[in-house]
């Protein structure tokens, strides 16, 4: 039987694509967004910290002889300014055909941006120090790395419990007679602290640049933590770990903020740009902080 043209026999229909890109990879820079800048002006970053003495018992008698007592200078402390390149080229036949997305090379950096910006903030929570000798690459220490004196892992088979937890702000306390009032975790820890209940584990309207919704707060015997879900803090078997930190101790110093270099034509059949940063981390008093890793749940 007859049936006309149908849709199925139809080989010169028009494409229907929807001129929209969805993509929904993650993106959040917690800490890339949340700390406060500085400046680097070397790729050697140095810093000072000091300390007091504990209290000591102090009691003079009228008309005491002056007596001298040690005192300490400021330390240096220093972290090496890491350098972040990202390339990006693609045909010139590319950029001249029709897309559904505009522009190639302009999509791609764009897009190659937020990559861009994924690997500096790994760097910031989980970065490995290297020097940059002969020739290799200079790495910077990051917020884990860069906490030495409340890093701990626990005895196998711990779980994050309400107390352990508090005992990880104690430890900061105890050190500082500060309290922490930023954590992050991977989901299970995460998953773990929303089921606190002794303390107030809440959502509230927090005030926030990097914040889009309601955030986690615990309020506890020591102070208020936002608590952040970072995709870069070790989650794995008997491995998760809670990264707690003071912010205003924590800065990005920048020796180069990011730019995008778009390249001068060097060959008829491809064009290129760049994406450049330079920047370290300062870790202004880092026993003001703790990493406690060896969870299991």
């Amino acid at each position: 039987m007859a049936i006309g043209l149908i849709t199925y026999q139809d080989t010169a229909r028009a494409e229907d694509v929807v001129p929209v890109v969805t993509n929904v990879s993650p993106s959040e820079t917690p800490l890339l967004s949340g700390l406060s800048e500085s400046t680097a002006t070397q790729t050697l970053h140095e810093y000072l910290e000091d300390t007091l003495s504990a209290g000591s018992d102090n009691a003079a008698a009228e008309a005491a002889d002056f007596t001298v007592t040690d005192l300490t200078a400021p330390t240096r402390k220093n972290n090496i300014v890491q350098m972040f390149l990202t390339n990006i080229q693609v045909s010139s036949t590319e950029t001249l055909v029709k897309t559904h997305y505009g522009d190639p090379l302009e999509y791609q950096i764009a897009k190659m941006m937020k990559k861009h910006a994924l690997d500096i903030e790994l760097a910031l929570m989980a970065g490995s120090r290297a020097s940059g000798a002969s020739g290799s690459p200079r790495r910077m220490d990051g917020v884990i790395n860069s906490i030495t004196t409340n890093a701990t892992t626990r005895a196998s088979g711990s779980s994050l419990g309400e107390d352990i937890y508090n005992d990880i702000m104690e430890m900061i306390y105890n050190q500082t007679d500060e309290v922490a009032d930023e954590v992050y975790v991977g989901a299970t820890l995460k998953r773990d602290i929303s089921g606190f209940t002794a303390g107030a584990t809440k959502f509230l309207e927090v005030e926030d640049r990097r914040l889009i919704r309601n955030v986690a707060v615990y309020e506890g015997d020591f102070g208020i933590q936002k608590i952040f879900l970072h995709r870069y803090v070790p989650n794995g078997a008997n491995a998760k770990m809670l990264v707690a930190i003071r912010n205003e101790y924590w800065k990005i110093a920048w020796l180069q903020r990011t730019q995008v270099y778009r390249l001068p034509l060097e060959s008829a059949t491809r064009r290129r740009a760049q994406i450049l940063s330079e920047l370290t981390l300062e870790a202004r008093a880092e026993k003001t902080s703790a990493a406690v890793g060896g969870f299991t749940s």
